[in-house]
């Protein structure tokens, strides 16, 4: 069963065509790299994903309990969650969500905080963690928002190499537990390619799209090098 279908989208900001016919699906447990340039439409991509944009044409089909995807920002939203503890920001995600009966919330977001190493700073001020707890944070509010489908922009941007490294292992755990399925934009390609199924390669519209084993063999793989995205 399918978690995410794409189908011909195209999006035009301001008339001018940022994709073009841009057509993959995911299975559920499924993930998926989404690599190219800068300005190649990635972020535009997972942001029409979630709602932010329109397609101008095509269509996006989400097939998950309540037809979103749990949603992680590229940039941290430090103004937002200044003054919240890590446990208020999740708790708020699960009330938000209204796809968790009251009675089940607190457990729910216990097994999310436990799952996610996040006991030991959950009633830290989100302002004082760094930058690998706070990615934990994001991932374990949008996991309220759905188990079934994450979409990350650039996760692990800025954190150390120990933290990209943990934050792999936590995502690995995630999907063991719960089958989710994992659309991510990555311009850290040598580490991606150990995580994900398979690799979405875009330029404004597909240049390769397969598992990562025939993206290395593909005349694709020059991406690794000329991009150094």
């Amino acid at each position: 069963m399918y978690s995410l279908q794409v189908s011909d989208l195209t999006i035009k900001i301001k008339n001018r065509e940022i994709l073009s016919s841009i057509t993959f699906s995911m299975l559920r447990g499924q993930s998926l790299a989404v690599v190219g340039p800068n300005g190649a439409g990635k972020s535009t991509l997972v942001k029409a994903v979630i709602g932010i944009y329109a397609p101008s044409a095509g269509r996006i089909v989400i097939s998950t309990r309540n037809h979103i995807a749990g949603y992680c920002p590229q940039d941290l939203p430090e103004d937002r969650f200044f003054m919240a503890t890590a446990y208020e920001i999740i708790y708020n995600a699960a009330c938000l969500s209204r796809i968790y009966e009251k009675q089940d919330r607190i457990a729910i977001i216990n097994e999310i905080i436990e799952l996610l190493q996040i006991k030991e700073f959950a009633f830290k001020r989100y302002s004082s963690l760094s930058g690998g707890q706070k990615r934990r944070v994001l991932l374990a509010r949008a996991l309220m928002v759905s188990r079934e489908l994450l979409v990350l922009d650039e996760p692990t941007t800025a954190l150390d190499p120990g933290a990209v490294a943990s934050f792999y292992e936590i995502l690995s755990n995630i999907k063991k537990s719960f089958g989710t399925s994992v659309l991510m934009v990555s311009h850290d390609l040598p580490r991606v390619l150990d995580h994900v199924d398979e690799i979405l390669c875009i330029d404004r519209k597909i240049m390769f799209k397969g598992s990562v084993e025939d993206f290395s063999k593909s005349s694709s793989a020059r991406y690794l090098t000329e991009f150094k995205v």
